[in-house]
């Protein structure tokens, strides 16, 4: 019959099996293999070779390895304005009136981990200094012996460095993790790094982030002076970066003698203004 790939490396074997007893015969053979007798010879090469072989690799240190996503914690509302309700206030020219800033903050879990200090992992022939308040990004976690930890790159810039398994309170297990390319696995290494100081840490800190799909307001009204004719404000509005947006400015001016100024929802109740500066309290707000 004709041999196919369908059984892989084990068809292969069991060709090399039959070539060799050609070669340790003077007489033409012929084998005749029935589909249903390799079907067995290829059961027994997988149970009696490969799955032990499979077993021991697994028992020497096979390991899972899953790659590090940052997960979703929600958000929080965040608003800071420079005024209080019913509060009077001076400002100057080229102050801000008032000032507001609302949006809302997402949160992640940490991108990157950090030593609380310096720490030093070492061996016989190898040691790596991890810096105190550089960031190192985690690669992913693993499990050993039911516990879970997190890996970073003991060499950041090498793309088949070994990893450092580091505990979910930051503690340096010592142990460290190393894909097996002919294997296609990962295997915890059977040494263990030396960990100067042994008390350190590494530290996680939760990301955040702007989240302008809630919504984001930034701007101030700027107190610009008054003249016979007109009390002088301007309107700012910021990017959530705090760049200027200018071409949402404006230039606003009300009766020099106006004692109530509104814009958008605000209700100015306006006490004295003069060229210098404007007192004032917000009874009103957005």
């Amino acid at each position: 019959m004709q041999l196919t790939t369908k059984y892989g490396f084990a068809t292969f074997l069991l060709v090399q099996y039959s070539r060799l007893q050609f070669a340790l015969s003077e007489k033409t053979i012929i084998i005749v293999i029935s589909k249903s007798d390799m079907k067995k010879h290829i059961n027994k090469i997988l149970i009696f070779y490969f799955l032990p072989a499979i077993s021991v690799i697994c028992l020497m240190g096979c390991s899972s390895f899953t790659p590090y996503v940052p997960s979703y914690l929600g958000n929080d509302r965040v608003i800071n304005k420079n005024y209080e309700l019913d509060v009077r206030k001076t400002t100057y020219v080229g102050e801000s009136m008032i000032k507001v800033k609302d949006y809302f903050l997402a949160k992640f879990s940490a991108k990157t981990i950090s030593p609380n200090t310096d720490i030093t992992i070492k061996d016989v022939r190898f040691a790596h200094t991890f810096y105190a308040q550089d960031e190192y990004g985690i690669a992913g976690t693993t499990v050993k012996n039911g516990v879970s930890f997190y890996l970073i790159k003991i060499l950041p810039n090498n793309h088949d460095s070994f990893l450092l398994l580091i505990s979910e309170n930051g503690e340096v297990d010592g142990r460290s993790l190393f894909r097996n390319h002919d294997l296609g696995i990962y295997q915890i290494n059977r040494f263990k790094y030396k960990i100067d100081p042994p008390y350190a840490k590494f530290i996680m800190q939760d990301v955040t982030e702007t989240d302008t799909t809630q919504g984001y307001e930034n701007y101030e009204l700027i107190y610009t002076g008054k003249d016979k004719e007109a009390i002088h404000i301007t309107y700012r509005e910021y990017s959530p970066e705090d760049l200027a947006r200018t071409a949402f400015f404006q230039n606003l001016t009300y009766p020099s003698d106006a004692k109530v100024i509104r814009f958008k929802g605000f209700k100015i109740m306006v006490d004295e203004a003069t060229s210098e500066s404007i007192t004032f309290k917000v009874v009103e707000e957005g």
